[in-house]
């Protein structure tokens, strides 16, 4: 009995625990959660650490031992850069709970601040100069994968969005130039892909046989064996089967569409998406390439140590993270309760900052190739991210063709995203009339109402009823 009983204990405090960690608390009878902090002033020692730390990093990728950089950073910028880290990481820990945020937060909060952070900082340092000899970089890849999922959902949720804003332009007036706009429009944006394709494999061998071949024939040819037998695979798979998506949903929207002018403008959405999404495989692929040590050996041995092109790229790539940033952290936040596990409000948002400013480090490790930091097995498949979530992209667009062809109307609905092709300041009404004129104009045809009703509740967020009394008036 007193096994049983110890058993029975300790599972009661796993389920408590599994409880607090995976299931979001549930607040009643009117109770408010607890104040957050992200977006106020309060939280502005927080950004003002991560943006000036990537700003020093991204600039040591080709000035690593400038005066200033080694001050601010105590003359160890990888060292200092991981202290930043698990600044971040202790923060998602300890703004998840409750009690902590509202007191660091609440009243003399500068000072507080400023003591928090200096001594974990001070603290941090000390700890990673002691393990400087430790290979971290599969920690650093790690959390710059947890980074770039949520980049590419978002990009891919965006891709949706603009290629909506453009198809609701178009189809704002009926006109037959525009019609036959929209039809040309997938086979010119095939050609363009075929050129993309053949003009970026031309750059990749004038890098590797002529620019790197000047300083190092054996670098030159271990950088174009990745460039073809990692690189150019994916783009001309991903080429191939973006011309069949087209073609298929050109066929599939001849077929199941309700209508020949439905059909029309969902092939025009989904190319318009293909072609955001090839431009940021591109840009993912090309990151992969500069990072693999054979290209960074590469530049080194041509270009000298400082001075590396490929600093140029990374600070395009944090622009692009900035740029979604806040987005991400507003979607993402809600779509989860504004809770991942332990990780709650003003700590989750620490916790994205982390792996935001992982990936810089990142690439300043790899870059100037600090001691003792290699690509481990686990560190490659980290790496691997980008090829990764390149295929996924391509299979994510295969599904949803399939999709179309099981359920063409719900598929177009959700390429459309047509909630978002209405000015959220608009009235109800006007909205709803907004939604009805642009199905007529791409179907070219009458149809019953109940089609959209689903894409009208959830627009205007108002009743079925309420919706059907706007109709009549």
């Amino acid at each position: 009995m007193k096994w049983v009983n110890i058993v029975s204990r300790i599972k009661n405090s796993l389920k408590a625990i599994i409880k607090k960690i995976v299931f979001r608390e549930i607040y009643y009878e009117g109770k408010e959660p607890p104040k957050s902090f992200a977006f106020e002033k309060h939280f502005l020692g927080v950004y003002l650490i991560f943006f000036f730390y990537s700003f020093i990093l991204l600039l040591a990728i080709n000035f690593p031992n400038n005066l200033f950089i080694y001050i601010v950073t105590f003359g160890n910028p990888f060292v200092f850069g991981n202290a930043i880290i698990a600044l971040f990481l202790c923060l998602s820990v300890l703004y998840s709970v409750d009690k902590i945020r509202l007191f660091i937060f609440q009243e003399h909060t500068a000072i507080k601040q400023t003591i928090l952070y200096a001594g974990l900082i001070t603290l941090l340092y000390f700890i990673f100069l002691i393990l400087s000899k430790a290979n971290l970089m599969s920690f650093l890849l790690g959390l710059a994968t947890f980074w770039l999922i949520l980049l590419s959902v978002r990009f891919f949720m965006y891709s949706r969005k603009f290629a909506t804003k453009i198809e609701a332009r178009t189809i704002k007036k009926y006109s037959l130039i525009r019609r036959v706009g929209a039809f040309i429009t997938p086979y010119f944006i095939l050609g363009v892909l075929v050129i993309l394709a053949l003009l970026y494999r031309g750059l990749l061998v004038f890098i590797s046989l002529d620019l790197f071949a000047l300083a190092s024939s054996e670098d030159a040819v271990s950088v174009y064996s990745i460039e073809m037998r990692l690189i150019m695979p994916l783009i001309y798979i991903s080429l191939i089967l973006t011309l069949l998506f087209i073609i298929f949903e050109f066929v599939f929207t001849r077929k199941k569409a309700e209508t020949k002018r439905a059909g029309l403008y969902d092939n025009y959405t989904f190319s318009l998406i293909v072609l955001f999404i090839f431009f940021f495989q591109i840009l993912q692929v090309t990151i992969f390439l500069f990072l693999s040590p054979e290209v960074v050996s590469a530049l080194k041995a041509t270009l000298g140590t400082t001075g590396s092109p490929t600093a140029y790229l990374f600070i395009f790539e944090f622009l692009i993270s900035m740029f979604f940033l806040y987005r991400i952290i507003k979607k993402f936040g809600k779509s989860i309760g504004w809770q991942l596990f332990f990780f709650k409000r003003d700590g989750l948002v620490v916790l994205i900052l982390g792996c935001v400013f992982a990936q810089t480090l990142s690439r300043f490790t790899l870059q100037n190739q600090v001691p003792n930091q290699s690509i481990t097995l686990l560190g490659s498949f980290f790496m691997a991210d980008k090829y990764v979530i390149s295929i996924l992209m391509i299979i994510i667009l295969g599904v949803t063709l399939l999709i179309y062809y099981l359920k063409p109307h719900e598929t177009s609905m959700f390429i459309r995203l047509q909630k978002e092709t209405v000015d959220e300041e608009e009235e109800s009404i006007n909205i709803i009339y907004n939604l009805i004129r642009n199905e007529y104009i791409r179907r070219g045809d009458a149809f019953p109402i109940e089609i959209l009703e689903r894409e009208l509740i959830k627009a205007t967020k108002l009743p079925k009823n309420q919706i059907y009394s706007m109709l009549r008036k």
